[in-house]
């Protein structure tokens, strides 16, 4: 039980800090190195909702799709970062094409913090059967 509480502990606080990584870059773009760390800090809590109801909305789809078929993996979980991250650019940035791979990248990044905080929370479960040298 204590193990259940865990994995759901660490899965709800992965959706919720990756956010988290969006919203700093899109602050950081935003910001062009005219401000301070208070006003990137600031449009990062700006940008926050937005690129949580966006994660949410793809993040949280994936995710159960990748956990019913035992596929939550680094990789699976940064290419559908990467995916998400490409449709932000093109859904908020269309008509700058040129952010597609920096959001791609972005969203790898975010797929990827995703998964290291996921996997804090989940031990190592291996469903392959050793081989046995006994015949």
């Amino acid at each position: 039980m204590q193990q259940r509480t865990k994995e759901h502990l660490a899965t709800s606080l992965g959706f919720l800090v990756t956010p988290l990584v969006p919203a700093s870059a899109v602050a950081i773009a935003d910001d062009m190195g005219r401000g301070t760390l208070g006003t990137i800090a600031v449009l990062t809590a700006i940008y926050y909702p937005i690129t949580i109801v966006f994660s949410f909305w793809l993040a949280i789809p994936a995710y159960l799709l990748l956990k019913k078929f035992s596929l939550v993996r680094w990789w699976s979980a940064t290419s559908i970062g990467m995916l998400a991250g490409a449709v932000f650019a093109l859904t908020f940035y269309s008509s700058r094409l040129w952010t597609l791979p920096l959001f791609g990248g972005v969203g790898a990044l975010s797929g990827l913090t995703f998964w290291v905080i996921w996997r804090m929370g989940h031990s190592l479960q291996c469903n392959r059967t050793k081989p046995s040298l006994r015949s």
